[in-house]
């Protein structure tokens, strides 16, 4: 995995304010997939590029989980009442529920049971499952100081 001082910058939390592109309903409490340690770690070995946190917003009583693209400016809100408010090309807790639904289509395979095959040569590090021949991502690696040269 990266360094801190290697990865990617992350978006900003969209602002409290941030009027979403589309709203749905969950019919349970979405936010369980962050709020669990093991399965957040499942979706960051699931789908790349994203980051997330929470938040409380005035006058609530539970906060709620914000995800940012870390390449683009789409994010996504996810509240304890069921609401799931997207903005942006990608929508991120669509992509979280379609990484989730194929994980349990590969019979929820554990947080062992995957890999990363950092090539520098070509740059890249891999996510892969099970065996290195079997890669779900690849994204470029970055040097600690940004500058995208290899390290």
């Amino acid at each position: 995995m990266w360094a801190r001082g290697q990865r990617r910058p992350a978006q900003p939390a969209p602002a409290p304010g941030a009027a979403p592109e589309s709203t749905r309903a969950a019919p349970d409490d979405p936010r369980q997939r962050w709020l669990d340690a093991e399965a957040a770690l499942l979706l960051s070995l699931l789908m790349p590029d994203w980051s997330f946190g929470f938040r409380m917003e005035p006058g609530a009583t539970e906060p709620h989980v914000w995800i940012a693209s870390t390449t683009c400016p789409s994010w996504a809100r996810v509240h304890a009442d069921g609401r799931v408010e997207q903005a942006g090309g990608r929508h991120l807790a669509d992509e979280a529920d379609q990484a989730w639904q194929r994980w349990q289509v590969w019979e929820e395979p554990a947080v062992s049971d995957f890999g990363l095959t950092v090539d520098l040569h070509h740059h890249t590090q891999t996510v892969w499952l099970h065996h290195p021949d079997n890669p779900l991502w690849s994204t470029p690696t970055h040097s600690p100081e940004g500058d995208d040269k290899p390290f």
